[in-house]
């Protein structure tokens, strides 16, 4: 109920006692009034202690939820912090690795190349080539591997005898 609402139904409580014949002497609408004045003084008090009260309730609610949301934020970026460490961490190991990888290949380049001959590299094409040429030769002039067994073979026998 609002306060405009208890004055105007008092207004037609007083209409209503008019119109049913009963008179109210001065002192007696004073003290009616007092009583209207107290109600909604009452009411008022009674509102503004609602709302303070409402106010306390969601102040505390909101501040448990921002008490909550901050924590977790804290304990969010803690664990982020730890990772990006764990992260970096591993980054460094990596590229010290890369590091070593590099000096020690390159040791074993200068080593490869210090023991290595330099003129000792076979040319196996070259090589394929003339083993080409060497078994087309021996088509040529007949001869394969049977032949030069058995000319091999007589000639043995020939140096024995």
């Amino acid at each position: 109920m609002s306060l405009k609402s208890i004055r105007n139904n008092y207004t037609k409580l007083l209409a209503a006692f008019e119109s049913a014949g009963v008179k109210l002497n001065e002192s007696q609408k004073a003290e009616l009034d007092t009583f209207i004045v107290a109600l909604e003084s009452k009411i008022d008090d009674m509102k503004k202690a609602t709302v303070r009260a409402t106010k306390k309730v969601v102040t505390e609610h909101l501040d448990k939820e921002y008490k909550k949301v901050v924590e977790s934020i804290l304990n969010h970026k803690a664990k982020n912090e730890q990772l990006a460490g764990k992260i970096q961490a591993k980054v460094n190991s990596i590229n010290e690795s890369k590091k070593l990888a590099r000096k020690v290949d390159g040791y074993l380049n200068m080593y490869v190349e210090s023991i290595l001959p330099e003129k000792t590299v076979v040319d196996y094409d070259r090589m394929e080539k003339l083993e080409s040429l060497h078994e087309s030769l021996k088509d040529l002039l007949l001869v394969n591997e049977d032949a030069v067994e058995a000319k091999k073979e007589k000639l043995q026998e020939s140096f024995k005898k």
